[in-house]
């Protein structure tokens, strides 16, 4: 699933990781998607702040919700929380955004029950 709640900045937030989400994300870091996905390694202190905004952001335009928050606040908010940024939820949250892209990517992973595509079964 792509969506995720938990609470951060004292309140339960939702964070929704779409198309809108990946598309501003983008275009915030001006970079392609393949360059999107090294950052989450490489800068993790840069793209793991931004990526909960826009996550809250999409959450709560979807919800028809006013944006009442920054990015700042999302920076100031994960320095208190305890493990920072390993913290629990902000690992959930970074395993919704990975099941969101492969989902948009259509790259979702098979699982042993999936058939295989070619076969066509007649009755």
């Amino acid at each position: 699933m792509n969506y995720i709640e938990f609470e951060i900045g004292g309140k339960l937030r939702g964070f929704k990781f779409g198309l809108g989400f990946l598309g501003d994300i983008q275009k915030h870091f001006d970079v392609d998607f393949d360059a999107m996905q090294k950052m989450t390694l490489k800068n993790p202190i840069l793209f793991l702040p931004a990526m909960l905004y826009y996550g809250h952001k999409h959450s709560v335009i979807r919800n028809r919700q006013p944006i009442t928050f920054e990015l700042y606040e999302f920076e100031d908010w994960m320095e208190d929380l305890k493990g920072g940024i390993t913290n629990e939820n902000i690992m959930n949250a970074v395993n919704a955004m990975n099941v969101g892209i492969q989902h948009i990517m259509g790259k979702e992973e098979e699982t042993d029950n999936d058939t295989d595509n070619d076969t066509v079964k007649k009755k």
